[in-house]
């Protein structure tokens, strides 16, 4: 299960369960992240990380 796992001021640990095939555990993330924040998947897009475990995030809407 993808889910948050950790959350500190300014970041948040999600544990995904999909290997880095074919940007799967990105689009897993991105759905997992919609769903915590109550968002469209739409308004979030990754800035940095695309290929790294540590990423960017930037969110539409959330301050």
């Amino acid at each position: 299960m993808t889910e948050v796992v950790e959350k500190k001021d300014t970041w948040l640990k999600v544990k995904v369960r999909s290997k880095a095939h074919k940007q799967k555990a990105n689009l897993e993330l991105i759905d997992c992240l919609a769903d915590y924040f109550g968002i469209n998947k739409s308004q979030i897009k990754i800035y940095r990380g695309q290929k790294n475990s540590r990423k960017v995030i930037d969110i539409e809407g959330i301050l």
